[in-house]
Formats: structure tokens, sequence, C-alpha cells
């Protein structure tokens, strides 16, 4: 995966999305009965269920109450949220996450059983399940997301909590509602809690535990273990669908005026199901005329000029579509398939001022199955820049850096 997006240039704003607040005094869950919904959001079936604590939403052993092991854990010091979740939650929420709590030890994920909970929030502390803090993964992601949700609408709350929510709370349906959308690059205003301090948690059968044995898109330095399923050998281009600035909305054509990229569905084999590895590019540059200016970043505190970068691990079948979510230009994978995105964007043009009008660059990608062993096929990653105009309705011509991203196979030489 490459994406060029320059560190210092702050991430737009986009439209918001407004979220309820939950019942006060309650532990929440992420699932859904089914039922009808009535004016406060909550079937009846649900609001009797309420009057029994939720002991059955999940299952007998849920408790009634919570459990003392829950304040144990919540006084213990926990750890900072990992500085590069921060930076993607943070624009998104609009929220400073800067005081958070994370609890990830065996005495969490003990606290987390007692609950029935994957993870459950209380105040600005977060308590994982065994295995379930993950935020390199899509699901995991997914998770964190969740529970951030739950630290904004109880920002203001320093007590512990006397009781726990219903899977079907309205404030649990907002969190679940909303997690996609901040996947995909959306913005979410989170309404405060007003009243008492709640125990919310995503419900521990809402969905499979992750298994950390499973290489998924990991950072660099992370060590994989095996999976069930083989590593694939040979990698080929399934599908790709380009996109730039000519797609984006009007507003956020003004936002980014430099865009372009495309998304690629790779294909791997020969096995019928490789699923439980990630795919780790190695990229080389092999034709640059650009000006430095479009791939200078900050890296350690110096500014580095590289054109061809990724550093990512890339999952094999994680489960769904993924892509360019500002463009929705979206390709879906499976067990013998991985995604793979190629984007540059930036708030400004890229080019302008640079005397340049057009330019190349030509990346060659290599990937290998859980960052060790080699696959057949190289591909050639083609970046055409091309300075132009755009013109909003009843407004100015600005400039803007748009163009095309291909990939394709690199032939081999007999």
């Amino acid at each position: 995966m490459s994406t060029q997006t320059q560190t210092q240039v702050k991430a737009p704003s986009t439209p918001k999305t407004t979220f309820a607040a939950v019942q006060p005094g309650l532990l929440q869950r992420k699932c859904a009965c089914g039922g009808s919904p009535g004016v406060d959001g909550e079937c009846e079936e649900c609001r009797k269920k309420q009057l029994s604590l939720q002991r059955r939403a999940t299952n007998p052993a849920t408790p009634a109450t919570v459990p003392p092991i829950v304040h144990d854990v919540l006084c213990s010091p926990g750890q900072p949220l990992d500085a590069a979740t921060r930076a993607f939650m943070q624009p998104r929420f609009g929220h400073d996450f800067s005081q958070v709590r994370i609890h990830t030890d065996a005495r969490a994920a003990e606290s987390a059983r007692a609950v029935n909970a994957l993870a459950y929030t209380v105040g600005r502390d977060v308590v994982f399940g065994a295995r379930q803090y993950s935020p390199e993964t899509i699901e995991g992601k997914k998770l964190v997301a969740h529970e951030l949700t739950h630290v904004v609408q109880q920002d203001s709350f320093t007590s512990t909590p006397t009781s726990m929510s219903s899977p079907t709370d309205a404030g649990e349906r907002e969190a679940s509602r909303i997690t996609s959308g901040i996947l995909m690059e959306q913005q979410a205003r989170v309404k405060p809690l007003t009243s008492t301090p709640l125990l919310q948690r995503q419900d521990a059968g809402t969905r499979p535990a992750l298994d950390v044995s499973t290489p998924t898109q990991s950072d660099a330095g992370s060590s994989p273990t095996s999976a069930a399923t083989p590593c694939p050998t040979s990698v080929r281009v399934g599908a790709t669908s380009p996109f730039n600035h000519s797609n984006l909305s009007d507003s956020d054509k003004l936002k980014w005026r430099t865009y372009l990229g495309t998304v690629s569905r790779m294909d791997v084999g020969p096995s019928p199901n490789h699923t439980g590895h990630c795919m780790k590019e190695l990229l080389a540059t092999r034709k640059n005329d650009c000006p430095a200016a479009l791939f200078s970043r900050s890296e350690g505190g110096e500014v580095t000029s590289k054109p061809c970068t990724g550093n990512r691990c890339l999952d094999i079948n994680s489960g769904g579509s993924a892509g360019d979510g500002l463009t929705h230009t979206m390709l879906s994978d499976g067990p013998t398939a991985f995604i793979d995105l190629h984007r540059t964007r930036n708030a400004k043009s890229l080019l302008e001022g640079t005397g340049v009008n057009s330019c190349t660059t030509i990346c060659e990608q290599r990937y290998f199955c859980d960052r060790t062993q080699a696959t057949t096929g190289v591909f050639l990653i083609t970046r055409n820049y091309q300075a132009s105009t755009y013109t909003p309705s009843g407004g100015s011509g600005i400039h803007i850096t748009t163009g095309t991203v291909t990939k394709t196979t690199q032939a081999v030489k007999p």
C-alpha cells in the first residue's frame, strides 16, 4: 500500500454525524435485537431486559451488577493509546484522546470476561479482552473506534459505574452505526452524556474474538506467527479501479487540491484459500522526473523526499471491501485476494509553483508473504501527475494536481 499524504497537512473536515446520548447509568454493548423501536429507541422487550439489568443480553453468565474486578482494573494505570491510532482517530472524532488509558493485561482480560465483553469503556479507560486490542487490523480498528465513541460520550465522568447497559441501547446502536463511517474517513461528533457514568461494552457474542496468530494489516515491525492456511507463492493483478480529483465531491475538490490513485485487487495462489496471511510490499524507484517537493515529508525530525514508500502488511481476505472512501472506489477481497491502495493526496496542489506541468514516477513493487517469504510477480505502479484547474460553481479557478495511477505486471525478461 503506497499512500502519499504529507504529514504536516491537517486532515480536512467532512460532514459530521451526530450521535444520540446513551441512557445514563448503564454498561453498554454492541448488538441489535431486531425488534421495532419505540419513541425512546428501544422495543418493549428490550425495556423488560433493562429492568433485569440485561442478565440475558448474551447468556446467563452476564452479571447483573458491575463486578469488583472492574473497579480493580480501573484503578490500575493502563497505558496511553498508541500514537498511530491516536493520529488516525483524533481527526475523525475531533477529540483529544491523549488522556485515554488502554488496559490490555491479564487482569483486564479477566474483567472483560467477567462482564462477557470483548471490550468495555468507563470514562477515559478502555479495557480489552484477551487478544482484542489490535488496532492495526480492520476488525481491531472497528472495535477501537466503537470504544472511543464511548470515551467521547463519557468525557466528563471520573467516577465508577454502578450498572451495565443493554446491547440494544441507543448509544450502542449509534456507536455501531458510526464505526464504518470512521473507517471510511468520515468525521463524527458524539453527543456527551450529562448524567451518571456508564460501563459501556461490546458484547462478546457479537463477533468472533480476534486471534493474534492471524497476521493482519500490521506495522512493519510486527512479528507474525503461522496460520492454518499456506502462504501463497504467486501474486497477480486481478482488477484495478482508478480515481482522481474529478471523482471527488464538490466540497472535497476544494479540500483536496491534489488527488489521484488506483485501487487494486491482487489475486494470490495456488491454494484455494490463503486466509490468515498478510502480504508485505517492497518498493523501489525505477523512474522519477518529478520535483522533490512532491514527496517531501518529515520522518524522525528530518525532511525526506522518497517517491516510492509503503509500510504495511496487507491482509488476505480481510472480510469486506476496501479502497478510497472519498471517491467510493472500492474492491472486495476474498480467500485468494487482498486489496492494495495507491494514492497521492494533499490539501495543496503539489505541482503549483514548481514550474512543472506534468511529471511521472514509476515504482517497482514485490510482495512477501508474512514479510519473509518471496512470491512471484513484479509490478509497476506508474503515477502521471498533471497540473490543471478546477473552477467551483460561482467561483474562480484554482490550481490542482490530478492525473492517473496505473498498476501493471512487469514483463519478465527471457
